[in-house]
C-alpha cells in the first residue's frame, strides 16, 4: 500500500495545494523541505484528519490554527458567504486499484466559527467499476482492511518522538498493535460470543432452580469484579508506562548534569552563609571599635585611678572613712523604737548603741560616701586594664576565625559559581528534578497498587472456580439438565480451545516479531557488533541487550531508538502482511549529527521495498544527508510561504 496523492483545501495554512508522490525511480523515496511553522506537521495532521478525523501531531490545541484557513474564513466572511470548508481528499493505491478517502467540514463564516459535521466518503476507483461508500460501517472495514487506525502509530511517525517508543512501557501498545494486526482479536470476539452463550445456558438452568439462580448471580457479580481488577491493573501499568517514559526522559536530559540541583542549592546556601558571616565580620568590627575606644579611655584615666583607689585603700586603714551605714536608716529605727533588721521592738539598752553610733559617724560627710561608692567601679576599671592583653587576644582570634571562615565560604562559592556558568539552564535542570522525583513517586505507587490489584484478581478467581464448580454440580444433579449440561460442556470446551489459540497465535506472533525486529535491526544498524539479540518479554516489554547480555533500549543513543522501532515496525508490517508506507515528520529531529547520514543511509535502503515520504527542516536537511537522499529520491518538494498565512510548494 501506497499513498498515490494528497488535495488539501482550506486546511490551515494550506488553501489550496496538492502532494504528488508518484515513483518515478527504484526507490520509493520522496522528501518535503520547509521551515518550522510553514506546516510539516500539518500535512500528517490532514492525512490523519482525512482518514481518522482525529490530528494526533497538533500539540497544544489551545494554541493551534483553527482548521479552516485563516485567509479563506476572512474573505468568506467580507463576502457575506454563510459557510465555507476545510476539505482533504487521500488517494492510496493498494490490490490493483486506487481508494481515495476524503473529509469535507463546513465552518459557519464567523470570527468564532461553528464546526459543522464533517461528511466522510471513501471512493474505490478499479477497472471493472468505481464504488463511492458513505455508510459508516462500509468505510471502517475499509480502514481497517489497510490502513486500521489502532496501529496508524505504526505508519505515521513524529520523528520527535521515534527515539521514545521504547523508553517507556509500550507493552500495551505493542500487545494491541500485535492483537490487531494478527487478526488475534476476531479469537477473542468468538471468545466473548462463546461466554455469552455459557451465560445465556447458565441463566437457562437457573430458571429451574433458585439455587443454580443464585449462583449464577455470584459469578456474574465475581466475574464483574475480575474485570475491574483487571482494568485496574491495566491502568496501573499505562501509568508505570508514563511514568518510565518522563523519567526516562529527565535522565537523558540529566545525563552529565548530574548533581547540579543540589550543586544549586549548596551554591544558594554559600550565599547566604557569606552574607551571615560578612554581617558576623561587621558587627565584630563594631565590637573591635567599641574595645579601642574603652581602653582608649582607661589607659588615659589609668594613674588617676590609681591613685584615687590607693587613697581610699590608705583612709579605710587609717580609719579616717566610716563604715557604709546608712545614717537615715538608724534615725528611722530610733524614731519607730524598732529593729528593722530583725524584725522587732527595741529594748533601752539597744536604742542607746544606736545612738552612740550615729554620733561616732562624724565624718559621714558626702565627700566620704562618695569615695565608698566609687571603690568598686574603680577596682572594676582597674581590672579590666590588667585583663586588657587577654580580651584583645579573644577579639583578634574571633576576627581570625571569622575571615578565615569567610575566605573557605568564598572559595568554594567561587569554584561552584565557575562550573555552574556551565549550565544556562539550571531553573530546567531543577524543573527536571522535581519532574523525575515525582514521576519516580508515582510509578511506585503504582508498582504498589498492580501488584496489590493482582493479588487480588488471583484470589477473585480462585473464588471464581470455586463458583463454577459449585454451578456445575449442581446442574449436574438436576435430572431435567442434561441436555444443558451437555450444551454448557461442549461450549465451555469451545471456549477453552479458542483460548488456547488465541494463546498460541499470540505467542507464535510475538517469536516471529522478536526474530523479525533483530533481523531488521541487525541489516540497517551500523553498529551490528555491538548488539546481541532482543527479547519481547510476555508483558510485550522489548528489550535490546547487548554482546554481554546488559538491556540497551535507555542507553542507546536516539538514532539507534529511532531505529529499532523503524525496524519494530518493519518486521511488524512483515509478520502481519501489512505492506503499508512510513511517513516520517523530520526523521533527523533527535539523532545526534554523526549518526545522521548514517540513519539517512538506512532510510534510503527502506525505500528500495516500501514508500518512505520523509519532511525536513533545512538545518536538519545537512549536505551529509543530501548527498545520500536527493540522488535516489523520487519526488521532492520544498514547502515555502509569502505572509506565512498560506504555504505553497516552491
Amino acid at each position: 500500500m501506497r499513498i498515490e496523492n494528497v488535495e488539501i483545501i482550506n486546511f490551515r495554512q494550506y488553501k489550496n495545494i496538492e502532494f504528488d508522490f508518484k515513483k518515478n525511480n527504484s526507490r520509493d523515496l520522496h522528501i518535503i523541505l520547509g521551515n518550522n511553522g510553514i506546516g510539516k506537521t500539518n500535512l500528517l495532521n490532514a492525512i490523519s484528519w482525512c482518514l481518522y478525523g482525529t490530528e494526533p501531531h497538533l500539540g497544544n490545541e489551545k494554541i493551534a490554527r483553527k482548521r479552516i484557513n485563516a485567509s479563506e474564513l476572512e474573505n468568506a466572511i467580507l463576502l457575506g458567504k454563510e459557510k465555507c470548508q476545510t476539505k482533504v481528499t487521500v488517494t492510496i493505491s493498494v490490490d490493483n486499484k486506487l481508494i481515495a478517502f476524503e473529509r469535507t467540514q463546513e465552518f459557519k463564516a464567523t470570527k468564532n466559527p461553528f464546526e459543522f459535521k464533517p461528511v466522510f466518503v471513501v471512493t474505490i476507483i478499479a477497472q471493472e467499476a468505481n464504488k463511492v461508500l458513505t455508510d459508516i460501517e462500509e468505510i471502517s472495514n475499509i480502514q481497517k482492511q489497510y490502513l486500521p487506525e489502532e496501529i496508524s502509530e505504526y505508519f505515521f511517525f513524529d520523528g520527535e518522538q521515534l527515539d521514545k517508543y521504547f523508553i517507556s512501557d509500550q507493552g500495551e501498545k505493542i500487545h494491541e498493535a500485535i492483537y490487531n494486526i494478527s487478526q488475534v482479536n476476531l479469537l477473542s470476539s468468538m471468545s466473548d460470543r462463546i461466554g455469552n452463550v455459557i451465560r445465556e445456558f447458565h441463566t437457562q438452568a437457573g430458571k429451574k432452580n433458585v439455587g443454580i439462580s443464585e449462583l449464577n448471580a455470584r459469578k456474574s457479580e465475581i466475574e464483574a469484579t475480575v474485570i475491574n481488577l483487571e482494568e485496574s491493573i491495566s491502568n496501573c501499568k499505562k501509568q508505570i508506562g508514563i511514568a518510565e517514559s518522563e523519567i526516562t526522559i529527565c535522565n537523558e536530559f540529566l545525563a552529565g548534569k548530574e548533581g547540579v540541583p543540589e550543586k544549586e542549592k549548596e551554591y544558594q546556601d554559600l550565599a547566604k552563609d557569606i552574607e551571615e558571616k560578612e554581617l558576623e565580620l561587621t558587627r565584630y568590627s563594631a565590637d573591635f571599635k567599641q574595645f579601642l575606644r574603652e581602653f582608649k579611655i582607661l589607659f588615659s584615666l589609668y594613674p588617676k585611678l590609681k591613685e584615687t583607689l590607693e587613697l581610699i585603700d590608705s583612709k579605710e586603714n587609717q580609719g579616717e572613712l566610716p563604715p557604709n551605714i546608712d545614717k537615715q536608716f538608724l534615725e528611722r529605727m530610733l524614731k519607730y523604737h524598732k529593729c528593722f533588721i530583725c524584725d522587732r521592738p527595741m529594748e533601752d539598752e539597744e536604742e542607746t548603741k544606736v545612738e552612740n553610733l550615729l554620733d561616732q559617724l562624724k565624718l559621714s560627710s558626702s565627700v566620704s560616701h562618695l569615695l565608698v561608692k566609687i571603690k568598686s567601679p574603680l577596682e572594676e576599671s582597674l581590672g579590666r586594664c590588667k585583663a586588657y592583653p587577654k580580651i584583645r587576644e579573644e577579639l583578634l582570634h574571633r576576627e581570625k576565625t571569622i575571615r578565615e571562615s569567610l575566605d573557605n565560604l568564598n572559595e568554594r562559592f567561587n569554584k561552584l559559581d565557575a562550573y555552574l556558568k556551565n549550565y544556562q539552564d539550571k531553573e530546567k535542570i531543577k524543573d527536571m528534578y522535581e519532574k523525575r522525583s515525582k514521576y519516580d513517586e508515582i510509578r511506585k505507587k503504582n508498582e504498589n497498587n498492580k501488584a496489590k490489584f493482582e493479588l487480588q484478581r488471583d484470589d477473585t478467581r480462585k473464588t471464581l472456580d470455586k463458583i463454577e464448580d459449585e454451578l456445575a454440580k449442581a446442574i449436574e444433579k438436576q435430572e431435567e439438565l442434561k441436555v444443558l449440561k451437555k450444551q454448557i460442556a461442549f461450549v465451555t470446551e469451545s471456549k477453552s480451545i479458542v483460548e488456547e489459540i488465541e494463546t498460541e497465535m499470540m505467542q507464535e506472533v510475538r517469536e516471529k516479531m522478536t526474530e523479525e525486529t533483530m533481523n531488521m535491526f541487525k541489516r540497517l544498524d551500523w553498529k551490528t557488533e555491538t548488539f546481541s539479540h532482543i527479547i519481547l518479554d510476555d508483558s510485550y516489554v522489548l528489550e535490546l541487550y547487548d554482546t554481554y547480555g546488559y538491556p540497551m533500549v535507555g542507553a542507546c543513543s536516539a538514532a539507534e531508538r529511532a531505529l529499532l522501532a523503524l525496524s519494530f515496525t518493519l518486521a511488524l508490517q512483515k509478520v502481519s502482511g501489512y505492506d503499508s508506507m512510513l511517513f516520517i515528520d523530520t526523521p533527523v529531529g533527535r539523532v545526534d549529527l554523526e549518526n545522521r547520514a548514517n540513519f539517512a543511509t538506512v532510510l534510503s535502503q527502506i525505500a528500495e521495498n516500501k514508500q518512505v515520504i520523509m519532511t525536513f527542516t533545512p538545518s536538519e536537511y545537512s549536505q551529509e544527508i543530501k548527498n545520500v537522499l536527493e540522488p535516489c529520491a523520487s519526488t521532492f518538494k520544498e514547502l515555502k510561504t509569502a505572509d506565512e498565512s498560506e504555504t505553497f510548494i516552491g
